[in-house]
């Protein structure tokens, strides 16, 4: 057995397992993204979600429960409309709003 395996608690097993395809399925739709442009359909379906958001964003204002909001838009602005420069700008409202906010953590660990 190796010595980091004997370190693993039995419940840590679904854990690991969930934050592995998690990683998988973001890349995968990374790479989807950066082999096409979006279509104008979807280009025009995520810029309605991003009005959205960014109407909940200014509702929420500063508060910590607006850090989700604004790390959803980054997600958009990657996995729909493949600009991670926007995408980074949100990622970072997001982490100023929220620095233990996980998600968030683990998107600019990419």
């Amino acid at each position: 057995m190796r010595p980091e395996a004997s370190r693993l608690r039995p419940w840590s097993a679904p854990l690991l397992y969930r934050g592995a395809m998690d990683q998988i399925v973001t890349a995968q739709l990374q790479l989807t993204s950066l082999l096409r442009e979006p279509s104008d359909a979807e280009v025009q379906a995520a810029g309605e979600l991003l009005s959205s958001l960014e109407t909940e964003a200014r509702a929420l204002g500063d508060s910590p429960a607006a850090a989700p909001v604004h790390y959803a838009m980054g997600r958009v602005w990657t996995e729909r409309l493949g600009d991670p420069q926007s995408a980074a700008t949100c990622y970072q409202n997001a982490f100023e709003l929220d620095p233990k906010y996980r998600p968030n953590l683990e998107a600019a660990r990419r």
